[in-house]
């Protein structure tokens, strides 16, 4: 999955959840433009500011993989949590997965120390290489 497929189906899912757009901004504390420039996905935004979001319009990401159970994410804490025992658990260190994603060992390292939040191109490289598949459910 891409950005721009993920944006398109987090648009159909606030579209059909019913809640108004000022709920959702007021929640965020965003103003509508900036909801209508995640939903168009031309931005690399990060994956708080789509957790924000999902938690606005009462949805949440859901990682399933063939050989482990899902994996729910409410907000970014449990994300990098997972990111670090799911990378252990396959035995890549940081170095291993930042080959692997082509994104840069200190960018990994930072992620998981919480000096960066992770943006969503690099959010859907890692689940990618993890072996894990995306899906937005509503609550």
């Amino acid at each position: 999955m891409d950005r721009k497929v993920l944006c398109e189906i987090v648009k159909d899912i606030r579209q059909k959840s019913g809640v108004p757009m000022k709920t959702i901004c007021a929640t965020m504390d965003v103003m509508p433009t900036s909801v209508y420039r995640l939903e168009s996905g031309t931005n690399n935004f990060n994956l708080k500011l789509l957790m924000n979001y999902l938690n606005a319009i009462n949805a949440r990401i859901v990682l399933s993989s063939a050989n482990k159970s899902s994996v729910v994410f409410s907000d970014y804490e449990q994300f990098i949590d997972w990111l670090i025992q799911t990378r252990t658990q396959v035995s890549y260190t940081q170095r291993i997965l930042a080959e692997k994603t082509g994104i840069t060992h200190v960018t990994i390292a930072n992620i998981e120390s919480k000096k960066n939040v992770v943006t969503i191109d690099y959010f859907l490289k890692i689940i990618e290489v993890l072996n894990y598949e995306l899906n937005i459910e509503s609550i």
